[in-house]
């Protein structure tokens, strides 16, 4: 299965169509702060230990990078839990948000800070677009 096909089948157009503009806005902002933190709070050490992996890459770009921290539901489920209760199982990421927060940052410097280029977009399926609406996708697990 390809995750990223199943989603963009069953859920991206149904949530992009309703949320573009905020999904843009955030994300936007989110990479407007990522520069400012590059150059200027690094540079000046003003910027307190362990803040870019606890504060901006987990939870200013993890949780809160198109404005949807408790993620996007993904409408898929493991073999485990879909026969089961909702009260049986728990929704989990499938890839974890510091990590995401590490590689927009990555691809952001590797970019050379151009938000456009770093934009979403409905069409276009550049690999910032498809691993943020990955990040923040939640699928249905058997709870432990």
């Amino acid at each position: 299965m390809n995750f990223r096909e199943v989603f963009n089948i069953r859920a991206r157009g149904k949530l992009w169509s309703r949320s573009s503009e905020k999904f843009q806005m955030y994300f936007k902002y989110a990479l407007i702060r990522l520069e400012s933190i590059d150059n200027f709070f690094i540079p000046n050490q003003l910027i307190p230990p362990k803040t870019l992996e606890q504060r901006v890459y987990r939870l200013e770009l993890g949780y809160f990078g198109i404005g949807m921290p408790s993620g996007i539901p993904s409408n898929l489920a493991t073999r485990a839990s879909s026969r089961l209760r909702s009260n049986e199982c728990v929704n989990d990421h499938l890839i974890g948000a510091t990590e995401i927060g590490k590689y927009i940052h990555q691809t952001f410097k590797e970019k050379d800070y151009d938000t456009n280029w770093m934009q979403l977009s409905s069409v276009g399926y550049c690999s910032i677009n498809s691993i943020i609406f990955i990040a923040l996708n939640f699928i249905q697990i058997k709870r432990l």
